[in-house]
């Protein structure tokens, strides 16, 4: 859908709106997208679909040209990886998509700070504070410091830190800095964390069994941090197997989708006393609205799917600017874009004008489907808004008022 004001553009995807200027409604430039999905990962199909269709509708408006070349891989096996990225690059591409694993993702960095290529993460990962040079988008924004405000609200003293991935452990050494100094009343507060690490997330019944008997207070608050919302299903499926659902526990649960969650689960948890407590960042009604397209019928669409649509739309407004304030920066001919990159040779030849792109990139504001878009100077999402929901006693899971 398009919509025209005057002297300028609005083109709308998928609900998502960016300014383009009139002068290029001619534009017919291509470029490559290199996507790299994992081939083991339960979220791989519906972000693959979702890059396709957002970048099938961003060709349909004819500014910007979008071909994706897409490639799965196993993102535990590095050298697999870095084949994978190679061969990609070997495509010129101007960007890449794709998730990442905790055991890979210091590979993915590298390569694309090598190579001066932006890299658009929908899945959430490590945050990255180090070096202006960072080339990787994390669409995902951080749970961590919701987290940290609730605990303070809560006026929490001690809790347990499940977690399954090393990703995780970035966000326990912030939840420690947080709570190294704190002071209530002007008296230091002891804050302790019992960190405990899941091995298989698919079979963790004996850990909490062992938390459930081991430790003797009256309440236990939890919080869980896990890789994938399906993750998060299993999880909740043992907490009731081994009937951990109940009064004396609340579960902080560290993900951004807990309306995507199995439905089905919150009715053993409404009549047990427990409290559980969790984050929403697309709206259910904007989600229904603008993703029902991207998914099978029978599907749930997951914020993932959201966060890639809305990075095709800041790439998108990125290259529609630099079009308009630089026509000759990316060197197209016939329509087409060379780049001249080069992964195998020594050195490695990056894409000269990347710190130009990622430049227009981290200053793109949007309004998308995961609310404001906006980056801070490392490719993070700043400004952004979670909604919480809460479950309790004979109360339902529902956003907090």
């Amino acid at each position: 859908m398009m919509c025209w004001h005057v002297d300028i553009i609005y083109v709308c995807v998928f609900g998502i709106t960016f300014y383009v200027s009139p002068t290029l409604g001619k534009l017919s430039n291509t470029v490559t997208i290199g996507v790299i999905v994992d081939s083991i990962d339960d979220r791989s199909a519906s972000i693959n679909r979702s890059i396709e269709l957002a970048m099938t509708a961003t060709n349909n408006t004819k500014y910007v040209k979008m071909n994706p070349i897409r490639n799965k891989t196993d993102l535990r096996d590095s050298f697999r990886l870095r084949q994978t990225i190679c061969s990609l690059i070997e495509k010129q591409p101007i960007a890449l998509f794709g998730t990442s694993r905790s055991e890979t993702f210091s590979i993915i960095e590298s390569y694309s700070r090598a190579l001066r290529v932006p890299f658009f993460l929908p899945t959430l990962t490590r945050e990255t504070t180090v070096g202006k040079d960072n080339y990787i988008i994390s669409m995902c924004p951080s749970f961590i410091e919701a987290v940290i405000d609730l605990i303070k609200y809560f006026n929490w003293d001690r809790i347990f830190y499940l977690f399954d991935t090393d990703d995780a452990l970035w966000r326990l050494q912030k939840l420690y800095l947080a709570f190294s100094d704190r002071f209530v009343d002007g008296r230091k507060q002891q804050f302790l964390i019992d960190a405990i690490r899941i091995p298989d997330v698919g079979n963790c019944r004996e850990t909490l069994r062992k938390l459930d008997r081991n430790y003797n207070f009256n309440t236990k608050r939890i919080v869980v941090d896990l890789y994938s919302i399906q993750d998060f299903d299993r999880f909740m499926s043992q907490i009731i197997d081994v009937g951990m659902n109940r009064d004396g526990y609340h579960y902080l649960l560290g993900t951004l989708d807990i309306s995507g969650m199995n439905r089905d689960l919150w009715k053993s948890f409404t009549y047990g006393g427990v409290n559980i407590t969790g984050f929403q960042l697309v709206k259910a009604t904007h989600r229904h609205r603008a993703l029902t397209e991207l998914m099978e019928a029978d599907q749930q669409p997951s914020v993932e799917v959201a966060l890639t649509v809305d990075a095709v739309a800041v790439l998108t407004t990125a290259l529609v600017r630099i079009s308009k304030d630089k026509p000759n920066l990316l060197g197209f001919k016939r329509g087409e874009m060379y780049l001249h990159m080069e992964c195998s040779s020594d050195p490695i030849k990056s894409l000269p004008q990347g710190h130009i792109i990622l430049d227009y990139i981290l200053n793109v504001t949007n309004e998308g489907l995961s609310g404001k878009i906006a980056f801070d100077e490392y490719g993070n999402r700043k400004g952004y808004k979670l909604n919480i929901f809460n479950l309790s006693y004979r109360s339902p899971i529902q956003k907090a008022r």
